[in-house]
């Protein structure tokens, strides 16, 4: 929420990256309280966490302030990052929304967790569990244990996206990300 463009390519430590349809509703003030709760012990295990919708700045900073989010609320302008990962849905007669979906990337984007059925109430500690349980053993072995509130992917690299102002499409988890933090 600071106005500078976010990109993948400089991460330094694992992320998790999730994309919620909209600041201030009931399912996405739940979850981003749910990751605010967890915040101090995901920090603590070497992970930072991002949220991404495409609700303006100054609808990020609201929402921050208003429900004490600690972390980064990424602008994707258009939903174009939500498209290019396929993560837009059309009830009809509805207007397209993103998908409520949370990766987990490591500082080389690769994907170690994503998440699709989410429930909003017990996700963060879904993904603090994983992470934990993770660094227990590896990552590459809870594929195995896949449930509903378990990644539905494991150890993937997200491909398609190029970095901003390019037409290639060969990046790992979006090298540069047209979106603003």
């Amino acid at each position: 929420t600071s106005g500078e463009l976010y990109s993948t390519s400089n991460l330094s430590r694992n992320t998790i990256l999730y994309f919620y349809p909209a600041d201030g509703t009931e399912g996405c003030t739940i979850q981003a309280k749910g990751f605010s709760i967890v915040y101090e012990t995901l920090a603590d295990l070497g992970l930072d966490i991002v949220g991404v919708s495409p609700d303006t700045i100054s609808a990020h900073d609201k929402f921050r302030l208003d429900e004490n989010i600690p972390f980064h609320l990424l602008y994707d302008e258009g939903a174009a990052l939500c498209g290019k990962l396929n993560l837009l849905k059309r009830p009809p007669p509805d207007e397209e929304y993103p998908l409520r979906v949370t990766f987990l990337i490591d500082h080389n984007r690769r994907i170690l967790g994503k998440w699709n059925d989410i429930d909003v109430e017990k996700h963060s500690d879904d993904v603090v569990t994983f992470v934990i349980d993770g660094s227990r053993t590896t990552m590459a072995s809870s594929s195995s244990a896949a449930t509903q509130r378990r990644p539905s992917a494991v150890c993937a690299t997200v491909r398609g996206l190029a970095p901003a102002g390019t037409s290639k499409a060969t990046e790992s988890v979006a090298g540069s990300m047209a979106v603003s933090v």
